[in-house]
């Protein structure tokens, strides 16, 4: 530990030299440093790496004003003090920790008043035996400087310093810490002031100075401040090393034995001396990197220079020296602000859209970043914690507290657990296989390793023999029902909350950490979990959170759409939206179990559940410190890919009354019910609240009743004011709540106070645009517009499909946040017309992108299941409402928006495509042998035709023999804009083709035929019975790839149609579509080729349906034709924007408007929008006298780009170079 170093200076305005104290500070690294005179306003402070500032502005007036700033590593302890009342000196207290006790430190600026004794002595009779004084004093006295003239304030100090015999004047006398400017000389007015037994262990020193007036002052006290080594847990580098050498030294494991911990021992212990060998490892501390790349050499020169001056002046001040000084002095800041500006201008033109997308993203995360590592003391019972070790302790302690719950009486559970156990006669029970296992190892996200270092990469690259071992030990778990110890063990690491005292253990939440291969057992498990919950459908209907393509959305528009058919009916509407206290820590063990026996889970996997999720143990890992292994009793594991599937089942009972609707995502649930009396409507919600009470209870759940909110939604005047209770105590009815991410407020439900929220939450992420760009330099055009979808649209799209419905005046007041964005990323003047703006960025105006967002929205709601809240609403329920009357007041529901949307683009609403949340595939089923793309291991590129046909011949021989071949393709004509597909059998002499919409791409089409192929077969199949099996022959891989997924990203509709016909087919035969090259003669596939295309000579279309992504396409085209025609019809009507019409003529992205060179971009974007700075248009804003260019002509943009003579010389010269 070193002693303490304390840093006084007064900076006489700290943003003035700013450049130099940060030099100053980063080199020296106090552990305080102490400021007076900061001159800064609220608001405006900077800020300084691994040091937190507490502020002292002065409010009354312009100057003064105190800083402290501690560096984070320090303990920093609360305080108590007391100003003196009327007191004319500025202070400031902090108290740190040090191995003697709290050390108080008390900063001062005296702004030249007469400070009296008793003011004084106020001060220092609260000096402790462990406190320091420091500042600014302005007093003259001959005690500290023997040339000064003594000063009221001087004499008044030196009084109140000789009747307080315990404090010592730490300051040497006549100590030069300050220079006047006008004479050259010294005077001592820094002073600092220790208590008189530590004036032995002290020194003081001048540190030179940092461009103000005021020498800088370091204090070193032989006493040790509680500081705190930032640790952090290893890493593995693993681009230190190849996979190819780990995977050589994984030493050769031994035949499993019959010992799980025993043979998972082994797997790890490999696997990680492996790793040792081939990669190295981060270090366990963190080292602060005190950053100054704008400090330059020239930097380094100017204040050097600086320093020989003044010190020439001090010896010889001279009117001529003075003003030799005060030409370094600006030479100083003159070269600190150039550097510092080109520094960044470098950094900020490093985003452009030529840089790897990681490291934009990394510099822009660095822009955002908030996560400071610090020293924060534990108060316990008024008892203060410091060592890290007890913090880690008590944190602990707390987290156990949470996770651990009294225990119930569930006996009358138990005999069916006990039957539900021992049943194991079913599918879902056998043992994995190795296909499940690499699907799992291939989705593997890099996330955090647990304890054991084992980490996801280290699973995904494992060698066959391995995978095949972790198979073995997985299967061993599963039918055992046991886990090796290592399983069960989390490790969490505390985060801070967000606005929460740091103080608290209860402002930390657990973020825990598992084993890898625990989390890909539990993926494994919860796959099969998942398919028996959802194709048995044991889920609520009105549970959105934790599966697979509902989202917050869906929620939120159940609610939107009985909202506003209340009003529309002028009816009454209670909302409650309950908080639940700790959902997943207090979750019931036995009762989930219970209620997984109820949906059917039993066997092996309902034992192996409860063999994981109980006797559970954790470890803090806080501060670099490991705290003692704690036991939970209930809750699920944090972190767990598991627990929210569990936690699901355990909230999928919750009652509901008659009449009562309810939405639940995760643990945000809420109640409605709507009615004609309000005080039936409360009945209702009441009983259903008593009713959910009761619930709670029952499997050990408990609501937060202070967080728990109502809201009443009517347009009726006569509502009064009601109570609602739960748990005996009353549900505070609120006007405005947050659910979901969304302000809902009541009564009317207009949004405003949520867009008012939204606007302000963007503007800090438009800083980010305005930092990394200028009209010269910065990033390029297209970066920043990616950055502005990315960081503000995306922000401002969440929500929008509901908030779209506010009056013209709130959603018009967004508008100002799009138009400055892309002011900033084409470096259009202010004065640019916004029609304009939206025409040359290629961005859509926020209205017309809202009705966009809303018909997405709507196509992707096509694809969930008919029992969906959201596609009853959206396509059920909307005809009755279509008809009647809207108006500002009668708002329509989102279900009649989404109609007037499609009316407006001129196309028809999205059909019904109602598919299932997940693969009607059986995860133990491995769909590789229904579908195969392995027609050949060299690449059929460099193989001729000869040998292709070849290959053909051989597998239809040795694997589909006597199988009937069914080829199918599809086809784009891109100039006429059609789409085809064909199939034929040729041994039956069948042949179908289809002309398809012309939004349907090739990918579809493809699809489409083979879905129709195997309806064929479905259809026919007492025909073909007769045939060994059925091939369907397709050249296309993207389309065998996406069969071949259970999760597909893209065509779920078509493609779950045909899993689901592979399902049938191979109840009855053999079945498999495989995958064969095209254009390589082979005679079939050439026939369907031909066949394929020739359908686009058809007459008719076949009415077949959209996917969503076709749609999504057709909305796209369909909202920029529409566009097109606002855009010219506004530029038309308002008469503004006409110039760029003479250059762009429809709206259309242009890759060539970006320019690597920042200024190229922005002045040819200036040139093109018709805002340049010629006379013409500065005439315009009173900016010119006249638009007169010198040759006497109109200084029009064409004028001095193509016709001025002045500037004939320079054009023919372009042209030449040109």
């Amino acid at each position: 530990m070193h002693n303490l170093k304390l840093m006084t200076w007064n900076c006489r305005s700290l943003k003035a030299n700013l450049s130099q104290f940060k030099v100053k500070l980063y080199t020296e690294k106090p552990h305080v440093a102490c400021l007076c005179e900061t001159w800064m306003k609220p608001g405006h402070e900077p800020t300084f790496i691994n040091y937190r500032v507490n502020w002292a502005h002065r409010t009354n007036k312009a100057g003064g004003g105190l800083a402290c700033l501690i560096r984070r590593d320090v303990a920093i302890l609360e305080n108590k003090f007391t100003i003196h009342r009327g007191g004319l000196l500025e202070v400031q207290l902090i108290s740190i920790k040090t191995n003697k006790g709290k050390l108080n430190i008390i900063n001062t600026y005296n702004p030249g008043k007469n400070i009296t004794k008793n003011e004084f002595n106020h001060y220092f009779d609260q000096l402790t035996e462990f406190s320091i004084l420091v500042g600014d004093f302005n007093a003259h006295n001959s005690y500290w400087d023997v040339s000064s003239t003594n000063n009221t304030t001087g004499n008044n100090l030196l009084e109140a310093l000789q009747e307080n015999i315990s404090v010592t004047l730490l300051t040497p006398q006549s100590f030069p810490t300050y220079m006047n400017p006008r004479n050259g000389k010294y005077s001592t007015l820094d002073l600092c002031f220790v208590p008189s037994k530590w004036y032995p262990i002290s020194n003081t020193n001048i540190s030179g100075d940092c461009g103000s007036d005021h020498a800088v002052i370091m204090i070193e006290i032989r006493v040790k401040p509680d500081c705190m080594t930032f640790k952090t847990r290893q890493r593995w580098k693993f681009e230190t090393g190849s996979w190819t050498n780990w995977k050589s030294k994984l030493k050769e494991h031994k035949t499993p034995s019959n010992n799980i911990q025993e043979n998972y021992t082994v797997f790890c212990k490999n696997i990680l001396e492996s790793a040792e060998q081939t990669f190295r490892k981060t270090k366990d501390t963190c080292n602060i990197k005190y950053c100054k790349p704008w400090w330059t050499k020239e930097c380094d020169e100017a204040v050097k220079t600086k320093s020989r001056i003044k010190n020439y002046f001090r010896k010889h001040p001279t009117i001529q020296n003075l003003i030799e000084l005060r030409k370094a002095e600006a030479l100083v800041k003159r070269t600190t602000r150039a550097c510092k500006k080109q520094s960044w201008e470098r950094y900020a033109s490093e985003i452009n859209s030529f840089t790897p997308a990681g490291q934009v993203w990394s510099k822009v995360k660095s822009l955002r970043n908030n996560f400071v590592r610090e020293n924060n003391p534990l108060i316990i019972n008024n008892n203060i914690i410091t060592d890290p070790v007890s913090k880690t302790e008590e944190i602990a302690k707390h987290f156990q507290q949470t996770m651990s719950s009294p225990k119930k009486d569930n006996t009358h559970l138990l005999l069916t657990l006990a039957y539900a156990l021992c049943d194991e006669d079913t599918e879902y029970n056998q043992s994995f296989t190795k296909y499940e296992l690499i699907g799992i190892l291939e989705d593997l996200k890099n996330s955090s390793s647990g304890n054991d270092l084992i980490h996801n990469k280290f699973l995904k690259n494992l060698p066959d023999s391995y995978i095949e071992f972790l198979l073995h030990i997985i299967n061993q778990c599963y039918n055992k029902s046991v886990c090796p110890t290592e399983w069960k063990e989390a490790l969490i690491i505390p985060i801070p909350k967000p606005g929460k005292p740091l103080s608290s253990p209860e402002s930390y939440r657990p973020i825990s950490l598992l084993p890898c291969t625990a989390k890909v057992m539990e993926k494994l498990v919860c796959r099969r979990m998942e398919y028996m919950l959802e194709r048995g459908n044991k889920l609520s209907y009105c549970q959105g959170g934790f599966r697979k393509k509902l989202s917050t959305l869906d929620l939120i528009c159940n609610i939107e759409n009985d909202i506003r058919k209340v009003l529309i009916d002028k009816k009454i509407c209670i909302l409650v939206c309950f908080d639940l206290k700790s959902a997943y820590d207090r979750v019931c063990q036995m009762g989930l179990l219970y209620k997984l026996a109820e949906c059917g889970i039993k066997g092996k996997m309902l034992a192996w559940i409860k063999e994981y999720i109980t006797e559970r143990t954790f470890t803090v890992y806080y501060e670099g410190e490991y705290s003692s292994k704690k036991t939970t009793t209930s809750g699920l594991p944090q972190g767990s890919s598991l627990s929210p599937m569990l936690f699901n089942v355990m909230m999928r009972d919750i009652p509901t009354h008659s009449g009562v609707k309810y939405t639940a995502y995760a643990d945000d649930i809420s109640i409605f019910a709507e009615g004609d009396n309000q005080k039936d409507v409360l009945n209702i919600i009441q009983t259903n609240i008593n009713e959910i009470t009761r619930w709670a209870d029952k499997w050990g759940m408990e609501f937060n009743v202070n967080k728990t909110k109502a809201m009443i939604f009517s347009r009726k005047k006569n509502i009064k004011k009601c109570n609602i209770k739960l748990k005996c105590m009353d549900i505070e009815i609120v006007n405005q709540h947050r659910y979901l991410g969304m302000i809902l407020d009541a009564p009317y439900l207009t949004w405003k106070q949520h867009i008012k929220q939204l606007k302000t939450k963007v503007l800090s992420k438009m800083n980010i645009l305005s930092s990394v760009s200028h009209q010269h330099w910065g990033a390029d055009r297209v970066m920043l517009l990616r950055l502005y979808k990315s960081l503000v649209r995306s922000v401002m799209d969440y929500g929008c499909i509901f908030y779209d419905s506010s009056s013209k005046t709130n959603l018009k007041s967004l508008d100002p946040v799009q138009n400055r964005c892309l002011r900033i990323a084409i470096g259009a003047r202010k004065t640019t017309p916004v029609l304009s703006l939206e025409v040359e960025a290629d961005i859509l105006p926020l209205d017309i992108h809202r009705k966009m967002v809303i018909m997405r929205y709507h196509a992707r709601v096509s694809e969930l299941p008919h029992w969906v809240p959201a596609k009853m609403n959206l396509f059920y329920e909307n005809k009755v409402l279509t008809k009647k009357k809207w108006s500002i007041i009668n708002v329509p529901p989102l279900s009649v928006r989404v109609q007037y949307a499609y009316q407006e683009i001129e196309t028809s609403p999205s059909k019904d495509l109602a598919s299932d949340l997940i693969s009607p595939f059986p995860p133990w089923l491995d769909l590789t042998k229904f579908v195969e793309d392995d027609f050949m291991s060299s690449t059929v590129k460099e193989t001729s035709e000869m040998e292709v046909n070849q290959i053909f011949k051989s597998n239809m021989e040795n694997k589909y023999q006597q199988y009937l071949e069914i080829y199918t393709d599809g086809s784009k004509h891109t100039t006429e804009n059609t789409t085809s597909a064909g199939m034929i059998i040729g041994k039956l002499d069948v042949m179908e083709k289809w002309l398809l919409s012309p939004y349907i791409t090739v990918l579809g089409a493809e699809l489409f035929a083979i879905d129709r192929a195997l309806r064929w077969v479905l259809e026919n199949a007492d025909k073909i019975i007769t045939n060994k099996g059925i091939v369907i022959l397709t050249d296309s891989l993207s389309a065998i790839q996406l069969i071949q997924d259970r999760l597909p990203k893209t065509y779920r509709y078509r493609i779950f149609g045909i899993q689901n016909s592979i399902l049938h087919i191979m109840t009855k035969m053999k079945i498999c579509i495989q995958w064969i090259p095209s254009h390589k003669n082979i005679i079939g596939n050439e026939i369907v080729d031909k066949i394929a295309k020739d359908a686009q000579n058809n007459k008719f279309s076949t009415l077949s349906r959209i996917a969503k992504e076709e749609k999504v396409r057709e909305i796209r085209i369909m909202t920029r034709n529409m566009w097109q025609r606002v855009w010219r019809n506004s530029v038309l009507y308002h008469n503004k924007g006409k110039f760029l019409t003479n250059i762009k003529e429809c709206v259309a992205y242009w890759p060539w408007a970006s320019n690597k060179i920042r200024v190229i971009e922005t002045v040819m974007s200036r040139l093109r929008l018709g805002h340049a700075g010629v006379k013409q248009h500065l005439l315009r804003f009173n900016i010119s006298n006249d638009d007169k260019c010198e040759c006497r002509e109109v200084e029009t943009i064409t004028h001095f780009l193509l016709e001025c003579p002045i500037y004939s010389i320079i054009r023919r010269n372009m042209k030449t170079d040109l």
